[in-house]
């Protein structure tokens, strides 16, 4: 019998800030989410981490853009001037 090393999709950049600084979280009572440590964007919950990546990658479930990361990309551009 062979072993098969199975290989997740890789995450794309943050669609908020374009970071690469992503995490993925795990809860028994939610499931699998990704989450930006750059500027807290946070994708929708799946039940495995291979889901949450697809949903994190542009599937219909997530929009592109959240008003938390909205909100936080102006107050950030606030803080800066």
């Amino acid at each position: 019998m062979k072993n098969y090393k199975i290989e997740l999709e890789k995450p794309r950049a943050c669609p908020f800030c374009e970071s690469d600084d992503l995490f993925i979280g795990f809860s028994r009572r939610l499931g699998h989410w990704i989450y930006c440590r750059n500027c807290g964007g946070r994708g929708p919950y799946a039940e495995t981490k291979s889901g949450a990546i697809r949903k994190w990658n542009g599937s219909i479930y997530f929009p592109r853009h959240s008003y938390f990361a909205l909100a936080h990309s102006t107050l950030r551009g606030k803080e800066e001037v």
